[in-house]
């Protein structure tokens, strides 16, 4: 593994879930991350956190408007509350057996690296 800090000769970054390519990190502004197993490399639906743009509820009521009637902002909100709830379900649906611990590691472990070859830590 190369070195990171090139000052600490005895510096080195421990395997886990955190720093693995085949890892999913959800993550938040106002929340813990979660990690998630992608060892199969499936599509993944969008996990609804706006910190990584994935956020579907802002998307689907963007025109909702304060122009509309009652009548047609109950009619698109509803609307919108239908799909955010099909999305949701599949998230739901796709986390399930894939949680992982950020500090664990499993024999299929594989380093995320950046530009430059160094590991890269979340």
């Amino acid at each position: 593994m190369k070195k990171i800090y090139k000052d600490e000769d005895n510096y080195h970054v421990q395997n886990g879930c955190y720093n693995c390519k085949k890892c999913f990190i959800q993550m938040e502004y106002d929340d813990h991350d979660q990690y998630f197993c992608h060892l199969d490399g499936s599509k993944r639906p969008k996990c609804g956190s706006v910190l990584m743009d994935e956020d579907f509820w802002g998307s689907l009521t963007k025109d909702i408007s304060d122009d509309d009637s009652k009548e047609v902002q109950d009619a698109k909100f509803k609307k919108a509350e239908a799909e955010c709830s099909v999305i949701w379900d599949e998230w739901e649906a796709w986390i399930v057996g894939r949680s992982v611990r950020a500090w664990g590691i499993c024999d299929e472990w594989e380093m995320k690296e950046d530009e430059s070859g160094n590991c890269q830590i979340y």
